[in-house]
């Protein structure tokens, strides 16, 4: 690291080199470069590595539109049509990844390959999304199963317990399950964990709903949300 370092601000590099049982350095002087970085976790990145940078973009997610073209584009590389109702599911459960969108896409063509569809429709999509487990709110089971975790304990919970619970490792919950749940609103984080949130409660798998940590039947709910 103190490599690269030197590189970017002083636009020389030195080398170690053995001689022998002796070790000397030399120094280059490096021609002017650009360096161009990109990162989907920044926090990992050092400080002063992140402070060389002069500008430092954000980007934002894919909107539904550029997607649902991106799955176009895709299906016809796969040399199967992709209808434009299937193009906009498949946008909307992407939720803003591409690769998400891509692999998708090539299970949907697989599904209408495998049923001699002639096009991939909205009917083909909803069969491989049933296939590999993934709602039309683009939930997968290991969502599902966190969000009726949370709403069975009825408090906040810990990412550990919760990746034990679901047999994942700590690191693979925040990465493919936490930053969707967290993003669409469905769960809010706390000092103590994670805690459902009331959409969440909804979408969460059958059961009777939790208030103030007490069972409370979903008939008596009804009752007072008409009230």
């Amino acid at each position: 690291m103190e490599m690269l370092y030197e590189a970017l601000q002083e636009k020389t590099l030195t080398l170690p080199i053995a001689q022998g049982s002796r070790m000397t350095t030399i120094t280059l002087r490096l021609a002017d470069f650009v360096t161009v970085a990109a990162t989907t976790d920044p926090d990992r990145m050092p400080r002063p590595l992140r402070d060389r940078f002069t500008h430092q973009e954000v980007l934002d997610v894919y909107g539904e539109d550029a997607l649902a073209v991106l799955a176009e584009r895709t299906a016809g590389c796969l040399k199967r049509p992709l209808t434009e109702a299937a193009a906009r599911l498949l946008a909307r459960v992407a939720h803003g990844t591409p690769r998400r969108l891509i692999a998708m896409v090539r299970c949907a063509r697989d599904v209408a390959v495998a049923r001699s569809r002639p096009a991939i429709d909205i009917a083909t999509v909803r069969d491989a999304l049933c296939a590999r487990g993934i709602d039309e709110r683009g939930l997968e089971p290991g969502h599902r199963r966190t969000l009726d975790l949370l709403r069975r304990h009825g408090r906040p919970v810990g990412r550990r317990r919760l990746a034990g619970q679901l047999g994942m490792s700590v690191r693979l919950f925040l990465d493919a399950v936490e930053p969707m749940l967290l993003r669409l609103g469905l769960v809010h984080a706390t000092p103590r964990g994670l805690v459902i949130a009331g959409f969440g409660d909804r979408v969460a798998e059958g059961g009777p709903r939790v208030s103030r940590g007490l069972w409370v039947p979903e008939s008596l709910t009804a009752r007072f949300r008409k009230a």
